[in-house]
């Protein structure tokens, strides 16, 4: 995960990834994406390929918040931003008791992300656990 979309990780603001890429890589044995829930790697894999699934899902990407290059340990995420065109009430209820975000929120800085703007009827959603 040093590299993304070509550039070194020291010369991006945010390290935007898939989710297939964090929890590919990420170690079993250990928590790294909302570790304040309790819920395991697995489990939030098994989800996020879930809302993947939904037709009317387009993307779902985590940003990592906490990245060393220089150290030897994999990268938290407390972070994903989902590209649907379902309604924001919809995309809570995609998220069960334990994986319920601390909150959901339209996000209107994409660009600022790196990601293309939203076409009319799609929405991104950023979706955050404390």
């Amino acid at each position: 995960m040093r590299k993304q979309a070509g550039l070194d990780v020291r010369e991006i603001p945010s390290i935007i990834v898939s989710v297939d890429d964090f929890f590919d890589e990420a170690p079993s044995n250990e928590q790294y994406f909302a570790t304040n829930t309790g819920l395991s790697n697995e489990k939030f894999y098994a989800l996020f390929k879930l809302i993947c699934e939904k037709v009317s899902v387009q993307y779902i990407w985590i940003e990592i918040f906490d990245f060393d290059p220089d150290e030897d340990e994999y990268p938290s995420a407390d972070v994903c931003y989902i590209v649907t065109t379902a309604s924001q009430d919809e995309v809570w209820g995609w998220f069960g008791e334990q994986a319920f975000p601390s909150s959901i929120s339209l996000c209107n800085d994409a660009g600022k992300l790196g990601f293309p703007p939203t076409e009319n009827g799609v929405a991104m959603y950023c979706c955050w656990w404390d």
